[in-house]
């Protein structure tokens, strides 16, 4: 296991706390998490974030190969000169501003085929870029099988919230969509360093396949519908709809009747479900 606070002082490393960098120290958080991604026979494993590289050592050990995507160059020599194996790659590049199928391209182009691996996406996410990291990676065209993140437990409870709280809302909604979510375990701030302000979650999803989603113009429809509903979470849907959407109140109130759902009712009391039936019904 890479000593953290060794490295830092021996590389003369600044952590930089605009870019989120908490260092996960704990070797026993680490064995679980790898337990938790299922590694098999031809995974390639792309990581968003090494750092310096603790959970990559790990990857690469079980992984028939392991991309990381790095965003601080300072970072680059440390992480080479302790990851040395053939099976890795280490990319220093914006992930949110990267091409993951340029990506895959190059990966592609270096001999190796692609249709004969299972992808896995991993990563302890900097919190304050975590949710468009996380839309990133399920809404794009990439078949993989499993996103695996550390996330700040607030934006967890995000995800999993239900109807009538405080955090169900527009992120709950897409990742629903998109994915299928599942909670692993949280995880104490006092297993990174620098130790952050807040306790952390592990999160894996699984991609939904196209059969699942609706066709694209109305998955962009229901976005759009879901977007302006909860701009004013505060407001009734049809005030929402109407302020966000210019659509006329009596026509929503109209649909809201039709499909049973009481015309005083806000975004945070309908489900994905619900979303779906409204947006068919308001693209009619």
């Amino acid at each position: 296991m890479i000593k953290v606070k060794e490295e830092i002082k021996k590389n003369n490393f600044y952590i930089k706390k605009s870019l989120g960098q908490n260092f996960l120290i704990d070797e026993n958080i680490l064995s679980k998490i790898i337990k938790e991604i299922y590694i098999h026979d031809k995974t390639l494993t792309i990581e968003i974030g090494p750092g310096l590289g603790n959970l990559t050592e790990k990857l690469v050990e079980n992984s028939n190969y392991t991309i990381a995507i790095e965003k601080d160059k300072s970072l680059e020599n440390i992480i080479n000169k302790n990851i040395k194996q053939n099976n890795f790659k280490l990319i220093i590049e914006d992930f949110l501003k990267s091409d993951l199928n340029n990506v895959l391209s190059n990966f592609t182009n270096e001999g190796f085929d692609i249709k004969k691996y299972k992808i896995l996406f991993v990563s302890n996410l900097p919190y304050y870029i975590t949710q468009k990291i996380i839309m990133k990676i399920i809404t794009s065209d990439i078949q993989f099988e499993t996103l695996t993140v550390m996330i700040q437990k607030e934006v967890s409870d995000r995800i999993f919230a239900k109807p009538y709280t405080k955090d169900y809302g527009i992120l709950t909604l897409f990742v629903q969509y998109y994915s299928i979510p599942k909670f692993l375990f949280n995880v104490s701030r006092n297993s990174f360093f620098p130790v952050p302000n807040v306790d952390s979650s592990l999160i894996q999803f699984a991609k939904k396949n196209d059969k699942e989603k609706l066709p694209l113009d109305e998955e962009k429809k229901l976005i759009q519908i879901i977007k302006a509903s909860f701009a004013q979470r505060r407001k009734t849907l049809i005030n929402s709809l109407y302020n966000e959407l210019h659509i006329d109140k009596n026509t929503i109130k109209e649909i809201l009747n039709k499909i049973n759902i009481n015309e005083n009712v806000r975004a945070e009391e309908l489900t994905l479900e619900h979303f779906k039936i409204l947006s068919k019904e308001i693209k009619k």
